[in-house]
């Protein structure tokens, strides 16, 4: 149980009632954030940024690897990953990843520009 659920979660000496609190809320949490909290924040961030939310939740749910990129973006201070943090994390890994795609399309024009000029001298 992560921290956040571990301080909200009913102190009750009756496990049927902590487990119903268990199986209402898990899906509330990743991490320790609350969900619902995190898109709020990533759709503040992203409105502010001027960054589409659709094109970061498609990246997200189609690549595999974006939570492990994003965990490489979080920072921390105080006691616990705050759902701005996630948020932010999520807009820096979805700008690095396309800036790395379009410093590869610029790379591949100018390859191409070149093996066209090679072309005409030979």
């Amino acid at each position: 149980m992560c921290e956040s659920c571990h301080i909200e979660s009913p102190d009750t000496t009756n496990p049927k009632i902590f487990f119903a609190w268990v199986i209402a809320n898990r899906e509330k949490y990743i991490g320790g954030t609350k969900v619902l909290e995190t898109i709020h924040e990533l759709n503040v961030l992203c409105k502010t940024m001027n960054v589409k939310i659709e094109d970061i939740i498609k990246v997200y749910h189609n690549d595999e690897n974006y939570i492990k990129n994003i965990e490489q973006d979080l920072g921390m201070h105080g006691w616990r990953i705050v759902p701005s943090t996630y948020a932010g994390a999520m807009i820096n890994t979805y700008l690095k990843d396309n800036e790395t795609k379009e410093l590869h399309n610029i790379l591949d024009k100018i390859s191409d520009k070149f093996q066209f000029d090679l072309k005409q001298l030979a």
